[in-house]
């Protein structure tokens, strides 16, 4: 059987066919390109593929052989989104989405979608608990995971000497955190 040798022989999906430069050889002798012909077989999805040497009719040299090459998952990212709820208000659905998807594949491809969570919460204390992802599963994808956060608030409520509402803080969230802006009234400002 020929030695059959790659220069590359480790590729990452990317939702194209692979085909690596193939050197065929007898022992220490360099088999001409002309004396074979190339195939590949499972070459295009993540694991493991194969390139098949078969003979050049006519050639000097009767050939036949494989070798094997892998092709790596690709890296997806699974965020969770980030999230605010007032105190005492049902949980919100958590969501996870994804950011990485190659050769314009979208969500379709993941044949078990990953789940986000919380942890130790409780909705009656109020403060920041981490969104955790997990799960998922993709046949050329590995996941890489982003956890979120779940802000639980209590909203500051603002009333003048008589204990009637005036104002209230509204909370926002904003990439670089979170932010409150609190609205006075002009009673307020001269009272």
């Amino acid at each position: 059987a020929p030695d059959i040798s790659f220069v590359d022989n480790v590729f990452v999906y990317n939702g194209t066919a692979k085909e690596p430069e193939v050197t065929v050889k007898d022992g220490q002798l360099l088999i001409p390109e002309s004396e074979y012909n190339i195939s590949y077989v499972s070459n295009v999805n993540a694991g493991e593929a194969k390139v098949v040497v078969s003979d050049e009719e006519g050639g000097n040299y009767i050939l036949s052989g494989f070798a094997a090459f892998t092709i790596s998952k690709a890296s997806l990212s699974a965020i969770a989104d980030n999230v605010m709820m007032k105190k005492g208000d049902p949980m919100p659905e958590l969501t996870v989405r994804y950011k990485g998807f190659v050769n314009d594949e979208t969500e379709a491809v993941i044949m078990k979608p990953c789940i986000a969570y919380c942890e130790d919460i409780t909705d009656t204390i109020d403060g920041i608990y981490q969104i955790l992802v997990s799960g998922g599963e993709a046949a050329n994808y590995d996941f890489v995971y982003v956890n979120g956060s779940l802000t639980i608030y209590v909203p500051v409520v603002l009333a003048d000497e008589a204990g009637n509402e005036v104002g209230a803080s509204v909370m926002t969230e904003e990439d670089t955190g979170h932010v409150v802006i609190v609205t006075l009234t002009e009673g307020m400002l001269n009272g």
